[in-house]
């Protein structure tokens, strides 16, 4: 799935966010001339397989199936209980129009990075743009897929040559949020949005001397443009360099390592 649609999608749960109305029908203005019968088939793919590394996420249990009839009113929202991944087809009667087809795990955007003390969580996601004509009977498949990034830091061997040493990986992009990695903790990994610029900062004692480093683009060496892509898992290693008292950070994903670019002499 193209960058571009990403965002495209994201505008539009966006959308549900500021209106409010999750879980109603709103029907008042609309002038409507007939039915059509629509089955839903929802389901979630567990996947990131747009990356280097292919690894497996849980799926969420349910799924919310939305309706909009275009990007200013939700028609309907329904919650669909998934097994394995896969709902159980169901058919809704509804009013003829042009509807943009949601099924997502997180309608509040907000909500999906607000999750394990803003480390986010994975953010499926689909959406399709039909015509429903009166008479109409066909079928909507909606596979939700993961279109956020996952982002993990971890600090090599060799760290002993700094004090307090806190690695801070932020966003400036909404939502901005700031995610913090001390050394010697297990922490894991936050979830960003695609299309973000990624920066690091990193704060350490140095022969006694306060430090602070900024890596403003901590994904230039992998990904394209700098750019965060969706369903991509991003392995962000800190690196020390002590012989030639260095200390460097190297960017790779789990099935192959790329360096250089991102040098700190703790020195200065």
């Amino acid at each position: 799935m193209k960058t571009e649609n990403i965002m495209k999608q994201t505008r539009i749960i966006a959308i549900i966010l500021a209106m409010g109305v999750l879980f109603s029908c709103s029907k008042s203005d609309i002038n409507l001339t007939g039915n059509g019968v629509v089955t839903f088939n929802v389901n979630a793919e567990n996947y990131i397989n747009e990356s280097r590394a292919i690894i497996e996420l849980p799926v969420p249990d349910t799924l919310i199936m939305g309706m909009l009839r275009d990007v200013n009113q939700v028609y309907r929202a329904v919650k669909v209980p998934l097994s394995n991944g896969v709902g159980v087809p169901f058919t809704q009667v509804v009013s003829s129009n042009t509807y943009i087809f949601v099924a997502t795990n997180y309608v509040f955007r907000d909500s999906v990075y607000s999750l394990y003390n803003g480390r986010g969580d994975a953010w499926f996601l689909a959406a399709e743009e039909k015509t429903v004509n009166t008479g109409d009977e066909f079928e909507i498949n909606l596979t939700a897929k993961v279109c956020n990034t996952k982002v993990s830091i971890e600090y090599s061997d060799g760290f002993n040559v700094l004090e307090n040493c806190v690695a801070t990986l932020y966003v400036n992009s909404y939502p901005e949020r700031k995610v913090l990695y001390p050394h010697n903790t297990d922490l894991g990994a936050a979830w960003f949005d695609a299309g973000s610029t990624l920066t690091i900062e990193l704060d350490y004692v140095y022969n006694g001397v306060i430090k602070h480093k900024v890596y403003s683009n901590a994904l230039s060496n992998l990904a394209p443009e700098g750019v965060a892509q969706p369903a991509t898992w991003y392995h962000i290693t800190l690196t020390p360099t002590v012989a030639s008292g260095d200390v460097s950070i190297s960017v790779s994903s789990i099935i192959e390592k790329v360096t250089g670019g991102i040098d700190v002499n703790p020195k200065n």
